[in-house]
């Protein structure tokens, strides 16, 4: 048996094409496009400064404080600096994470990556070196009363 539907059946004004309904095209999203980014102030985001995803293309630098997160259709031409970047698309230029670097598996790089902690996922395309060195404490952390021990051979002075 045949399905028969006509415009004044239920499913059909569910659908939005009832009697005397127009249909609308859906909009559509131009490859012309420009780039976009998505800055999220510390008050939406649970726990870190801010997030910074790019989901265009984009050239040149980026140094950011909080999260830079390329999207799957993101490509970046230019070197990344942040405290913590998540790849999913592509990076042409070296990454330097003072936290974490996670790269999916649909993900792109080309240059060097610098970060104490590196998360590769299978199938992730990469050409450069990585460097994985803890980062140091900043100089006024120093207690200078051990260092002082320390260099005297662990006697006091």
């Amino acid at each position: 048996m045949k399905c028969r539907r006509n415009k004044n059946s239920h499913g059909s004004r569910l659908r939005g094409g009832g009697a005397g309904a127009t249909r609308q095209r859906p909009a559509t999203v131009r490859q012309s496009d420009p780039a976009v980014a998505h800055v999220l102030p510390a008050s939406e985001m649970a726990g870190s400064a801010s997030l910074l995803r790019i989901d265009g293309h984009t050239e040149g630098a980026i140094h950011h404080s909080g999260t830079v997160s390329v999207g799957p259709q993101g490509t970046v031409i230019g070197e990344v600096c942040a405290a913590k970047v998540f790849v999913e698309g592509a990076i042409s230029g070296n990454v330097h994470a003072t936290e974490t670097l996670r790269i999916a598996a649909s993900a792109t790089i080309v240059g060097d990556m610098h970060s104490p902690r590196v998360a590769v996922a299978r199938g992730a395309q990469l050409r450069g070196n990585i460097t994985m060195r803890p980062s140091l404490p900043a100089p006024s952390d120093l207690d200078e009363l051990a260092v002082d021990t320390l260099l005297a051979g662990g006697q006091r002075a």
